[in-house]
């Protein structure tokens, strides 16, 4: 006995995906060498990440990798602002009871 089950979507809801995908040309290595050097230079680096993560026309993919750096940046400096607040505490209350 051979069945043949077609699939059915629910209720109101097409039955196939209706997002859109989109092509974004693929960086080239140049290009990612470019964006690393620039990214090496002090001041301009951290200013060409948020350009690049918050701009209109730039490639998807050195967006989301500007967006990626700076979120790891940020976290990264939370991290060591708490680090040096608990070393500064800890020594704090380590020359509290010592009179000199």
């Amino acid at each position: 006995m051979s069945m043949d089950v077609t699939y059915q979507p629910p209720a109101g809801q097409p039955p196939y995906p209706t997002h859109q995908t989109t092509q974004v040309p693929v960086m080239s290595v140049k290009d990612w060498l470019i964006t690393l050097l620039i990214s090496m230079i002090p001041i301009a680096g951290i200013v060409m990440f948020f350009v690049w993560a918050f701009g209109d026309n730039t490639n998807l993919n050195k967006k989301n990798y500007a967006k990626a750096v700076l979120i790891m940046s940020g976290i990264v400096i939370a991290l060591y602002v708490v680090v040096v607040v608990l070393v500064l505490v800890i020594a704090g209350i380590s020359d509290a009871g010592r009179s000199y």
